[in-house]
């Protein structure tokens, strides 16, 4: 089965969009062709956007000044880069730096569990 995955490029779309989701491919296989056309339609499209800027390429080619530039501050991604230049370098591999209320913080370092 695993060859005709790489041989069958529609069989490789359906469970590129199946198997994500959780979707066996025979529930898949029982959407009417339409249905299953619009699913990998939507997929395909959603593949076209940049996951750092939101934009399609398209956008840009038919429209050079199609978006605007716009600058955004935010308070909790300061503190976890505040926090990520506490952690030295042998522990960079396996830490993580996320953010939590302060209370819940301020609870986890009484009872000697935060960091």
């Amino acid at each position: 089965m695993g060859k005709s995955i790489w041989v069958n490029e529609r069989l490789r779309e359906e469970l590129d969009y199946c198997v994500p989701l959780g979707i066996p491919h025979s529930k898949f296989e029982a959407w009417s062709e339409d249905d299953r056309e619009k699913a990998l339609a939507y997929r395909r499209e959603m593949a076209k956007i940049c996951s750092g800027c939101g934009t399609r390429h398209e956008e840009w080619d038919e429209d050079p000044d199609a978006y605007i530039g716009w600058i955004t501050r935010c308070e909790g991604c300061k503190r976890v880069a505040q926090e990520k230049r506490n952690i030295t370098e042998k522990d960079s591999d396996h830490v993580r730096v996320g953010l939590m209320p302060r209370e819940a913080g301020l609870a986890l370092m009484e009872q000697g569990l935060g960091t």
